[in-house]
């Protein structure tokens, strides 16, 4: 599939730069207050819609947070819905949370503990996961995400070669000499649907399903 897909943190690029040099769409933060140096705010996520990019939402408060398993997974699921919310993110676009190091066997577990907690405070089913191949591929297997991104770093365990089931692959490639090279991250598109707004793959939820997911959920 044509066209790029950057990820990136403290940097805040002009979006029509961005999509002038091909780029199709970003992936951004959520997170906590204290890590809002890094998080997507409402100017900026208006502004990369308006200029024609998707947006996939990520969320990560620290690289080791599915450490916290279940119930940390759970509070982050839930925090990360009400805030894309206030964004106006469609409920049917899943999130990605981020497991921003390598997993061990003996600790795949609590990573796979995390997500469910982060699936389950969400309230809106299998949402998305940034990992190693090994983990994406685990999750995946267990039913529990539906948008994989898999991590460049191929020195982690059980990270190589490109995951089949990764929607989108970060790589250490930058092949955009105009931007700072140190500021963002390439990802090449390999599946349609890759956890981006807007796309034109799912409905919007409504009827007897939306008002079973809110009284369950929220009250």
């Amino acid at each position: 599939m044509a066209g790029h897909v950057f990820d990136y943190s403290g940097w805040r690029p002009d979006p029509a730069s961005l999509k002038a040099a091909g780029v199709v769409g970003v992936c951004r933060y959520l997170a906590t207050p204290a890590q809002s140096w890094k998080v997507i705010t409402q100017g900026e996520y208006d502004r990369l819609l308006g200029a024609g990019l998707t947006v996939t939402l990520n969320w990560e408060e620290t690289a080791g947070s599915w450490r916290g398993g279940y119930s940390l997974g759970y509070s982050h699921g839930r925090s990360a819905r009400i805030f894309a919310r206030l964004l106006g993110h469609p409920e049917e676009r899943p999130i990605v949370q981020s497991i921003d190091t390598a997993v061990a066997p003996a600790e795949l577990n609590v990573a796979i503990d995390y997500q469910r907690g982060f699936n389950d405070g969400g309230g809106l089913g299998s949402q998305g996961v940034y990992a190693t191949k090994y983990v994406i591929d685990a999750l995946f297997a267990l039913g529990l995400v539906r948008v994989g991104w898999q991590a460049a770093a191929r020195g982690w365990y059980g990270n190589g070669p490109d995951c089949a089931n990764a929607a989108i692959i970060q790589r250490t490639s930058k092949s955009y000499p105009q931007f700072p090279a140190t500021s963002y991250d390439e990802n090449t598109v390999h599946k349609a649907d890759w956890g981006q707004h807007p796309f034109a793959g799912d409905g919007p939820l409504t009827g007897a399903d939306a008002q079973l997911i809110a009284e369950a959920v929220w009250g």
